[in-house]
């Protein structure tokens, strides 16, 4: 259960449009991500039996890719407390190789990456889209 200042009701309508705006994206995109997740206790699972453990110098990520994710899948994960406390890192069109990039980078180099890609903050509320294509 994830608490913030704000009323249900706020979390509902901050989380839908999460939804939405990630759901247009992905219609005619492949997805991947990145959790900091153990298999065994992430969303991923759920989403993707294809995945990799990637060990950085501080931390092991589990990358997932081949992921398929509909409607029904994206709205599981936006309100499951891995995304929401920013524990997963959703990639837009990666490509498997440069998966290492960006678990090692930081999150302020991000926005330098050449994917699009999807993060909360870990305070719940901050929703960052890096990348966005031109429109």
């Amino acid at each position: 259960m994830v608490l913030s200042c704000f009323t249900k009701y706020f979390d509902e309508v901050w989380k839908n449009k999460v939804f939405l705006l990630i759901n247009n994206r992905l219609e005619k995109n492949e997805i991947a991500f990145l959790s900091r997740y153990r298999f065994e206790d992430s969303i991923g699972a759920d989403l993707s039996q294809d995945y990799a453990e990637v060990k950085t110098y501080e931390n092991t990520y589990f990358y997932y890719f081949k992921s398929k994710i509909d409607e029904k899948g994206l709205k599981l994960l936006i309100e499951d407390e891995e995304f929401y406390l920013g524990n997963i890192i959703l990639l837009v069109n990666s490509n498997r190789n440069d998966i290492i990039k960006y678990a090692i980078s930081y999150e302020s180099e991000l926005i330098f990456a050449d994917i699009e890609i999807f993060k909360m903050d870990n305070d719940g509320l901050t929703f960052h889209w890096y990348n966005p294509p031109a429109i």
